[in-house]
C-alpha cells in the first residue's frame, strides 16, 4: 500500500521572536473505487480564519503558521502561491509577493512547451493577485521569473474548451498588512482551527474527481480520500464525413473527425461495441472507467471511404446503422463494402465493425401511424421496415445479433415499436435522447446518444461523463 503524506509543521510565533517548532505528521492515503489510487493535489481551508492554499503532489509539505493577531509572513522573500482553486473550473487565481519593486515576467505554457499567454511588466514591492481564465489544454505551466528569482507551479483545468480563449488579468496589489485569501504564502492555524482538505484526482485525462475530508486535526491523524465515480458510457452519432466544408449540420469533416478519434484515444476511454452492452447487462462485462460507442447513421459512401480507413488505422470499433433501401445507390455504401467492413478484423482477431439497422426506407416510425386505416396495418409497416432491413443486413454479414437505430430518432419508448423490434430478434434499440447512461440501470431498448454535429466541440461530451 502506498501512503502520500503532508507533514504539517507547527510555528509557534510571538510578537518578539520565534521559539521553535514541532512537526506532527498527518497520513493521507487516496483510494480509488476501492483501490488504492494517487491524489493529484490537496487544498487545505480554514474555516475558522478563512486561510487556504494548495498543494499539489508529490510536494506535500505544508506549514501552518500558529501566530498572532498581526504577524504575517516574511516579506523579505519572494514568492508564487499555488493558483487557487486547482483544478480550476473557468478561472482561478495565484498571487506573487515582490521584495522588492522588479520586473515581472509571466509566461504560461501548455504542456507540450507551447506558450499560451505572456505578461512583462514593472511592478512596486509587494503582493500582486492575477486571475487566469484556460482555454482548451487541461493542464498549464505558470512559469514566473523577475531580474533574480524564478519559480512556476502546475494549473490543472477542469473544463477545457476551445471555444473559449485563455486569458490572463493583473487584478491588482495587495498591501502587506493584508491577508490575501487567494493564498499569498500565509496560511493562518489557531490550535483547535477546524480545516477542510479537499483531494483531488483523474481517474484518465480531462476527469477530476474530488474528496472532502473537514476535522481538528492532531498529532498523527489520518485520513483517507476514498473518490468514487460511476463510469458511464456515451455512444456517439455520426452522419456523412467529408472532404469539403460541410453543407448540413450533420456532416463532419474529415479532420474534425480524426481529431475527435485522438481525443477518444488520448483521454482513455473504454472503446467499445454495442454488442459489449448485452455482455454488460448479463453482468458478464465490468465498466472500469467511461466508455464510448461510435456509431454512423444511414450508411453514406463517406462510412466505407473516409470513417473505415481512419477507425481501422486508430483501431477503434465502430456500429454502422443502414438504411437497406438506400445501400447500393449514388452516394451511399456498396453491399460489398458493407460486407468487407463487416469482415474486418484487427491484429488481434476481434471484428471491430458491426453493422445495425436504420429501418428499409428511413420513415418516421411514430409519426406515421395515423396514415393507417388499422392498427394492425400499422404493425405490419412496423414489420416491413424493421424486419426486411434486418433480413438484408443479416445474409449478407451473417451477424447473430443486430441493433436498430429510429429515424429521425422517432418512436423513443414507443411499446409498439419495442415490441415489433423485440418480435424480429432485434437486441435493442438507439433512440436520439440526448444523454449518456449507467450500464447497470440502462434500458436497453430505450438507449440514448450525442450526435456529433458540424460544429459541436468533441470536448463537450466530458459534460455527459460528470453527471
Amino acid at each position: 500500500m502506498t501512503k502520500y503524506t503532508v507533514i504539517l509543521a507547527f510555528a509557534i510565533l510571538s510578537s518578539v521572536i520565534t521559539c521553535g517548532y514541532s512537526q506532527s505528521e498527518l497520513v493521507f492515503t487516496g483510494t480509488y473505487n476501492g483501490s488504492f489510487h494517487p491524489f493529484d493535489s490537496i487544498l487545505v481551508q480554514n474555516i475558522n480564519t478563512g486561510g487556504r492554499v494548495i498543494k499539489i503532489y508529490p510536494d506535500t509539505v505544508l506549514t501552518l503558521l500558529i501566530k498572532g493577531t498581526d504577524e504575517h509572513p516574511d516579506n523579505s522573500v519572494f514568492s508564487l502561491s499555488q493558483n487557487y482553486p486547482n483544478p480550476f473550473d473557468e478561472e482561478t487565481h495565484f498571487t506573487i509577493h515582490l521584495p522588492r519593486a522588479d520586473l515581472l515576467i509571466l509566461n504560461i505554457f501548455s504542456m507540450t512547451g507551447k506558450l499560451v499567454l505572456n505578461y512583462e511588466q514593472s511592478l512596486s514591492s509587494g503582493n500582486h493577485t492575477f486571475v487566469f481564465r484556460g482555454s482548451m489544454e487541461k493542464i498549464y505551466i505558470l512559469s514566473v521569473k523577475t531580474r533574480d528569482y524564478s519559480s512556476s507551479i502546475k494549473m490543472m483545468n477542469i473544463t477545457a474548451s476551445k471555444n473559449r480563449p485563455a486569458t490572463l488579468e493583473y487584478i491588482g496589489e495587495i498591501s502587506s498588512g493584508q491577508s490575501s485569501k487567494k493564498g499569498d504564502g500565509g496560511f493562518e492555524y489557531n490550535t483547535g482551527d477546524r480545516l477542510v482538505f479537499k483531494g483531488y484526482m483523474s481517474d484518465r485525462p480531462g476527469s477530476i474527481l474530488s474528496y472532502i475530508i473537514t476535522d481538528i486535526p492532531i498529532a498523527g491523524s489520518k485520513y483517507s480520500f476514498n473518490f468514487k465515480k460511476t463510469a458511464r458510457i456515451v455512444i456517439l452519432t455520426y452522419h456523412r464525413i467529408t472532404d469539403s466544408i460541410p453543407s448540413d449540420e450533420y456532416d463532419r469533416t474529415r479532420t474534425d473527425f480524426e481529431n475527435d478519434l485522438i481525443y477518444i484515444r488520448d483521454h482513455n476511454f473504454m472503446l467499445l461495441s454495442m454488442d459489449d452492452l448485452l455482455l454488460y447487462k448479463d453482468g458478464d462485462l465490468k465498466l472500469n472507467y467511461d466508455g464510448i460507442i461510435i456509431t454512423f447513421d444511414d450508411g453514406y459512401e463517406s462510412n466505407y471511404s473516409i470513417a473505415y480507413p481512419l477507425l481501422t488505422t486508430y483501431k477503434m470499433p465502430a456500429t454502422f446503422f443502414l438504411t437497406t433501401e438506400w445501400i447500393d445507390t449514388p452516394g451511399f455504401t456498396l453491399w460489398s463494402e458493407v460486407w468487407l467492413m463487416s469482415q474486418y478484423t484487427d491484429p488481434d482477431g476481434k471484428k471491430l465493425f458491426v453493422m445495425g439497422s436504420h429501418t428499409s426506407s428511413h420513415p418516421y416510425l411514430e409519426q406515421s401511424e395515423p396514415d393507417f386505416a388499422t392498427h394492425q396495418d400499422y404493425l405490419d409497416f412496423l414489420n416491413t421496415e424493421l424486419g426486411d432491413s434486418k433480413i438484408w443486413i443479416t445474409d449478407i454479414t451473417g451477424q447473430p445479433t443486430m441493433f436498430l437505430a429510429l429515424p429521425y430518432g422517432d418512436g423513443a419508448k414507443n411499446q409498439d415499436i419495442i415490441n415489433v423490434a423485440q418480435e424480429n430478434g432485434y437486441s435493442g434499440i438507439r433512440t436520439s435522447v440526448w444523454d449518456s447512461f449507467v450500464p447497470g440501470t440502462m434500458d436497453i431498448f430505450v438507449l440514448p446518444c450525442i450526435p456529433v454535429l458540424s460544429d459541436t466541440p468533441i470536448e463537450s461530451i466530458e459534460n455527459y461523463f460528470n453527471k
